[in-house]
């Protein structure tokens, strides 16, 4: 094996995208839009720790590794906000790591990985994880194929968290058959007094609420889509829509962060058992349909059941997340 280069880890810059865009698209082969995912988690201001699009309060972070000269790595982290719950901590994540395949098994994923660490946990994170981000991820955790990023973590003292599946719906086949049809549950609803429709600006201030109580990071998430009809969109379920009383029963989104995949989505209540998740799901599969995609996934799946009953999704890929308390 030649000799290791000297590696150095800084911050990285914006005349550093490039590259790294370049390494993504070699190393990460199961992600046709492995470049674009770079941009997905970028920091967009600098020097990091640094504020993120969503809230000033959001450090984000970003490093490459140098050898000789030339980046031959990176990896870019952010630090989750502060939980309702102090004594469950905040918590650091690593988004992204990838280093250039000619320089691997020297050390440089792993002097990356414990230069981030050290920022999240100075940060004041009070663990570490490979995935769990929202509402920006690329992925739910570490895919089990990337063998690497396994190794890597269980070598820097990360344990296994809970896993978490995508599920793979064949949009062709699902539209060819029938499955994203909508038509008549649509009129069934309708004499229920739901109206199924997409969201629009409108909806913003008042269907923010009805979103929170959901927790997490849905409603931004949602509503990060308004204004993306190309790309992303969010279909509600609606009583007695237009009248002083209307009362949101139901959402679904799609293009949240990575195109092509759908979620989240949540219904609930009492009106959860007509059937307003199958209507929402399948009217968000139609648009990335009619916007030519041949398939898409399901991320970050909880009722396996009820997507395969209902367009026919099968568990395609498989993550796991990993945490390291600090």
């Amino acid at each position: 094996m030649p000799a290791a280069p000297s590696a150095s880890v800084r911050g990285a810059l914006p005349e550093d995208l490039p590259e790294l865009k370049r390494i993504a698209a070699a190393t990460l082969r199961w992600e046709p839009d492995a470049a674009a995912l770079v941009d997905l988690l970028w920091p967009t201001t600098f020097p990091a720790p640094s504020a993120d699009s969503l809230t000033a309060s959001t450090p984000v972070f970003a490093l490459v590794a140098e050898a000789d000269g030339a980046v031959v790595g990176f990896v870019l982290g952010s630090l989750g906000p502060v939980p309702a719950d102090p004594a469950k901590g905040r918590r650091g994540h690593v988004n992204m790591l990838a280093v250039d395949a000619a320089v691997r098994r020297r050390g440089i994923g792993g002097a990356l990985l414990a230069e981030l660490e050290k920022r999240l946990f100075a940060a004041g994170a009070a663990a570490a994880m490979f995935g769990g981000a929202t509402p920006i991820f690329a992925w739910p955790g570490v895919d089990v194929r990337y063998t690497a990023a396994t190794c890597l973590a269980e070598a820097r003292g990360y344990a296994p968290a809970a896993p978490a599946v995508n599920m793979t719906v064949a949009l062709g086949t699902a539209e060819a058959d029938g499955r994203l049809a909508t038509a008549a549950d649509e009129q069934r609803l309708a004499a229920e007094g739901i109206t199924v429709r997409r969201l629009v600006e409108a909806d913003r201030e008042p269907i923010m609420p009805w979103l929170n109580a959901w927790g997490g990071t849905w409603s931004r998430e949602a509503l990060s889509t308004l204004g993306r009809p190309d790309t992303a969109g969010t279909y509600i379920a609606v009583l007695r829509d237009g009248a002083a009383d209307a009362e949101y029963v139901g959402f679904a989104s799609y293009g949240v962060n990575r195109a092509g995949w759908f979620g989240p989505m949540g219904t609930g209540g009492p009106l959860r058992k007509l059937g307003i998740g199958g209507v929402l799901l399948r009217r968000c599969l139609s648009d990335l349909r009619a916007a030519g995609h041949t398939e898409s996934q399901i991320c970050w799946v909880g009722p396996i059941a009820f997507y395969a009953r209902t367009v026919d999704a099968y568990v395609e890929r498989v993550f796991r997340l990993y945490r390291k308390e600090r």
